[in-house]
């Protein structure tokens, strides 16, 4: 059974901010669209935040795209917030999906803190273990164990060098 569908709405500005919360099937996608058609006076863009949706059943998103009227409500003026929005948006509108909130304060200086990891590269400058924890609970263990190079080959009248104990 479906979650009971709402929808908020609020002018800031020229905007019109929609947020619909429950699920998407087939009449509440012509909630949706009714209320688009009802409350936008043609000046701004049409922010529809997906966040508090629930499931998004695939007639319903049918439902939505066939019955918005492009003539009254231009596409490149409507715009979806949040990942669910790639699932409803109709050719022509525009998606926003925010990045993932950082809440440490570290800008990315602590070890234990995920964002030091998206793009680190780890020194190995002395033979020794060296570990860092990775998102999602993985550990990466790098351990130095490559000694100075040797050269192959002597030139003409010499030696090659000898490690000690070999």
């Amino acid at each position: 059974m479906a979650k009971p569908f709402e929808i908020k709405l609020k002018r800031v500005g020229n905007n019109l901010h929609l947020r619909p919360k429950g699920d998407l099937d087939g009449s509440s996608a012509m909630q949706l669209v009714n209320a688009l058609h009802e409350h936008y006076n043609g000046v701004g863009r049409v922010y529809i935040d997906t966040d508090a949706l629930g499931s998004i059943f695939p007639f319903g998103v049918q439902i939505f795209q066939k019955q918005l009227n492009p003539a009254h409500l231009p596409l490149n003026r409507l715009l979806f917030v949040g990942k669910k929005g790639l699932a409803i948006a109709p050719k022509g509108s525009k998606v926003i999906v925010a990045s993932e909130k950082h809440v440490c304060r570290c800008n990315g200086k602590c070890t234990e803190c995920r964002c030091s990891a998206k793009s680190t590269i780890l020194p190995l400058n002395s033979c020794q273990e060296h570990s860092r924890p990775i998102m999602n609970g993985l550990e990466i263990k790098l351990r130095c164990s490559v000694k100075s190079p040797l050269p192959l080959f002597a030139k003409e009248g010499g030696f090659l060098p000898l490690e000690k104990g070999g």
